[in-house]
């Protein structure tokens, strides 16, 4: 299945204001700028930019200049409002009489816009000179107060084949317009699901997706349910895959899986790690942190990350860290390294020195930093400033320092890892891991200046198509060539 993500349209139709006697349309105030009538209606005509009407909802009930958009000077989130317009267009603002719009234009210089035009007089004088104005305010339709989580909205990805995100306010006259323009086209496709996003109450969700002005659309396109299969699913994002890994036979012992890896085993497993490992060594520089996690839970990142860091310490000096601190993996079960042992959870409290934490899995020479007993959110108590200036120091004793993260949605200590570390890795488990989850995932990182550098498709069924060739023509190789059975 492939997709299509993009945002096509940032569909603004706003106008504003600034100060100063002599009017040149052709330059850029440095000050807020007052203009007439004649002068705006000028202005509109050749620099369209964002009309602002700053008045009370009681008084554009009764008018308001054409193509005016609405945040109220008296709202307590006016400034946070007005800071999602964007600041590279002109921005033109009135009130009633001038008053409010003077005092507001001023402070939306401080916010870092540069053209700002206050209308001399307001709304009044406007009306008194002849100008139109436009008296249709009960037709805008605003979306609901609803607030939408990420799972909501992944929910609605999953459900539907095709999505259409609108991310409105009920301040926002152009809003109105495509109202008509979006019922019209889902009342004729009814393939297609068109969401109304209010941006007041969503606005974690909306800097999730970079929305910076309204309205603003977002088009899914086929991002159903399916999971992804293979890597014909996943080309499309534009990140080195790192590798994919078979199918394993499911045990009642954990420690099958996550200690899977052996340099002398030739199963498809070990070799699959194999190749992620040359990978990395030839993609990556050594004396580096690496973080790997997934969407959710259950999708394979802990047996990766360990397997690779068992791989790689067979020619490299290695420190694995159980990066989990609210819900540790089964790593301090099965390693034989006790739960009860000092971990990353006392590193970060300050209750524990580096070397008083730092383990080597017997019978390797990996060494291991477990979460720890102390169960904390990371978020709360350490900076990413903090984390980096930790794993650099790691990183002078150590070749590869592999970071087994929470997974991206359920908690935010996976997003501050990531901003500490120097490459991020995402497992995805076959026919499982869905196409809304991964780019919800892929936004969120991306969200705190942090991206992924690597992906692993996990658990796919090398019986069917290419990948069971592939995986035959290796073990026959090895048999034929070297002698060697399994």
């Amino acid at each position: 299945m492939k997709f299509n993500y993009f945002i096509p349209i940032f569909l603004l139709a706003l106008y504003s204001c600034v100060n100063s006697n002599d009017f040149d349309p052709n330059s850029i105030p440095v000050n807020v700028l007052d203009v007439e009538n004649y002068q705006m209606v000028k202005l509109l005509e050749d620099s369209p930019g964002v009309l602002l009407d700053i008045r009370t909802p009681e008084e554009v009930g009764r008018g308001f200049l054409v193509n005016a958009s609405f945040i109220n000077f008296y709202d307590e989130s006016f400034l946070q409002k007005a800071s999602w317009i964007k600041k590279n267009q002109p921005i033109y603002i009135y009130c009633h009489a001038g008053g409010r719009s003077s005092k507001a234009a001023e402070m939306l210089l401080e916010l870092g816009f540069k053209e700002v035009y206050n209308l001399v007089g307001g709304y009044s004088k406007w009306v008194e000179d002849g100008y139109p104005v436009d008296n249709n305010l009960k037709e805008i339709k605003g979306p609901s107060n609803k607030s939408f989580s990420h799972e909501d909205l992944e929910g609605i990805l999953q459900a539907n084949l095709n999505v259409i995100l609108v991310f409105k306010t009920p301040w926002c006259l152009p809003c109105k317009k495509l109202d008509a323009v979006l019922d019209s086209f889902s009342n004729n496709r009814p393939n297609w699901e068109v969401v109304k996003i209010n941006m007041d109450s969503n606005k974690d969700l909306a800097e999730n997706y970079e929305v910076q002005s309204v309205p603003t659309l977002l088009f899914f396109k086929e991002m159903n349910s399916s999971a992804l299969r293979n890597t014909d699913a996943i080309d499309s994002l534009e990140i080195l895959q790192l590798g994919v890994l078979p199918r394993v036979e499911k045990s009642k012992n954990t420690k099958d899986i996550i200690q899977m890896f052996s340099s002398e085993n030739e199963s498809h497993f070990s070799e699959s790690i194999r190749s992620s490992r040359t990978i990395i060594e030839s993609k990556f520089d050594k004396n580096s942190s690496f973080l790997v996690t997934s969407s959710n839970p259950s999708e394979g990142k802990t047996t990766f990350a360990f397997n690779l860091a068992l791989s790689l310490e067979k020619s490299n000096k290695v420190l694995f860290i159980e990066g989990d601190l609210r819900r540790p993996t089964v790593l301090n079960r099965f390693v034989g390294i006790s739960s009860k042992k000092d971990g990353l959870g006392e590193i970060i409290s300050g209750n524990s020195e580096l070397n008083d934490v730092i383990h080597e899995i017997p019978g390797t020479k990996l060494n291991i930093i477990t979460s720890g007993e102390i169960k904390i959110d990371m978020s709360d108590v350490v900076s990413k400033d903090q984390l980096k200036k930790f794993f650099d120091t790691l990183k002078i004793e150590y070749d590869y320092v592999i970071i087994d993260s929470p997974p991206v949605q359920p908690v935010s200590d996976t997003l501050i890892l990531a901003q500490a570390v120097d490459k991020n890795f995402f497992i995805i488990r076959a026919e499982e891991t869905t196409t809304g989850s991964l780019m919800s995932s892929i936004k969120k990182i991306k969200s705190v200046g942090a991206k992924i550098d690597g992906i692993i498709l996990n658990d796919v069924d090398t019986s069917k198509g290419s990948y069971g060739y592939y995986y035959n023509y290796y073990q026959n190789y090895y048999s034929k060539s070297y002698g060697r059975t399994k």
